[in-house]
């Protein structure tokens, strides 16, 4: 959603944070527990963006841009 951060409504918040943070989260989350009872290593590969380091990139996507940078620190 592009939208000023006084614009921006709670659900468009919760919904970009949802599919671009919450859904990654879930996946790792499910595929460490995989790895861990099935004894082998692995790498989880999550795709960030740009915007996640810097929101001047993308005026109007700071919903985005921060899910964006959790995912960025979540995959470190």
């Amino acid at each position: 959603t592009v939208a000023s951060p006084i614009d921006l409504s709670e659900q468009e918040w919760n919904q970009t944070m949802n599919t671009d943070l919450r859904g990654p989260w879930l996946v790792s989350k499910c595929v460490c527990k995989l790895m861990i009872e099935a004894k082998q290593k692995g790498s989880i590969i999550n795709i960030g963006s740009m915007a996640g380091f810097d929101r001047g990139q993308l005026p109007g996507s700071l919903a985005y841009s921060s899910a964006k940078a959790g995912v960025n620190i979540m995959t470190k």
